[in-house]
């Protein structure tokens, strides 16, 4: 992906960076300092990089077998969360924590198939999620994890700790024969719709 940032808010995110740096150099715990430091150094030498081509970047990303790109090596999609949000001020994120899981549901609607479980998750406020993940005792970051994983064909043991994940684990299992889908199916369709809404 070649992307192009406003240079001045790359010298702000190198700030920013050399300020973690400054930071971690202060750890205590050798192993948990190194590789702060390693990484931030990483994150710094890609800033200095876009800046010095004038806010020019080219990230490469491989397509994971459970149908997901990530990037390789230092990436926009994978440095530090709070320089990203320096370098992004200004740009709309848009959340996709239900877009494979929504193809799907439509996809299994259309042949008339049950998924009055799945359609219970993504129906779901944002205070009865929290409850739900409560009741699991997992954290949001993993209920979530979870679920997807579920939609791409993995079991896991957390599938267990919850009727309502073993319900969604049963209803998967079903659709999965039926519609015979694997998880590159729903990466494609996920990337067709995001390329018909930008245009």
């Amino acid at each position: 992906i070649i992307g192009r940032l406003n240079p001045k808010y790359i010298i702000g995110a190198i700030k920013q960076t050399q300020a973690l740096i400054n930071r971690a150099k202060k750890l205590l715990t050798p192993i948990v300092r190194e590789a702060k430091l390693l990484r931030l150094n990483k994150n710094k030498e890609w800033l200095e990089n876009c800046l010095y081509n004038d806010g020019l970047y080219l990230d490469l990303y491989k397509l994971s077998s459970c149908g997901r790109q990530y990037g390789l090596g230092t990436t926009l999609q994978n440095i530090n969360r709070e320089i990203r949000r320096r370098l992004l001020k200004h740009h709309t994120a848009y959340d996709q924590r239900g877009s494979h899981l929504n193809i799907l549901v439509n996809k299994a609607l259309a042949k008339g198939l049950n998924v009055d479980n799945l359609q219970q998750y993504l129906g779901m406020t944002e205070s009865q999620l929290q409850n739900l993940v409560k009741e699991c005792k997992m954290h949001r970051k993993s209920f979530k994890l979870t679920i997807l994983s579920i939609v791409n064909g993995y079991q896991g043991n957390k599938v267990w700790r919850h009727q309502f994940l073993q319900k969604v684990f049963a209803e998967i299992g079903t659709l999965q024969k039926e519609l015979k889908y694997t998880s590159k199916d729903l990466f494609e369709t996920e990337k067709a719709i995001t390329q018909l809404t930008i245009s």
